[in-house]
């Protein structure tokens, strides 16, 4: 019977051997999160973003425990989240036409920030681009919880 190793009991045990193995921020620390809220003005439309944080440097955001809450926000709306270097690094096509509460990664397309954890080396601003904007309804306050864990 063979026995493998995770990334986290490569770190563990301290021997860095392992092409799994990942950076200290990656075990241990627990997360963090910020609750960055925006306002519909009705007036988005197909790429425009929201501005929604500065991840700082080395620390990496988890996708898996990130959401967007709101309420039924019109006919369509459809977000990608990520950076300016990946724009959907984090979510891909994220549904909130319904209103409720959505996973980062909740659609069959998967982010590659939820397959395989980005590091920025240096502070990193976060956005949702908006891919569908359909009779979007003014006032409607959308809520993004963005985990991530720091170095250390």
């Amino acid at each position: 019977m063979a026995n493998f190793k995770s990334n986290v009991i490569v770190i563990q045990e301290g021997a860095d051997a392992s092409a799994q193995a990942q950076p200290s921020n990656y075990v241990g620390k627990l997360p963090l999160f910020h609750t960055c809220t925006y306002t519909l003005l009705s007036t988005e439309v197909a790429n425009d973003t929201i501005q929604l944080m500065d991840l700082p440097a080395e620390c990496v955001l988890i996708p898996q425990l990130s959401s967007v809450t709101c309420s039924d926000p019109g006919t369509a709306l459809t977000l990608d989240i990520g950076d300016a270097a990946d724009p959907d690094r984090y979510a891909v096509g994220i549904s909130l036409s319904n209103g409720g509460q959505v996973g980062f990664g909740s659609t069959t397309a998967v982010a590659a920030g939820i397959t395989t954890p980005f590091l920025p080396a240096a502070t990193s601003r976060v956005y949702a681009t908006v891919k569908t904007a359909t009779t979007l309804t003014a006032g409607t306050v959308l809520n993004f919880l963005v985990a991530f864990r720091i170095k250390g």
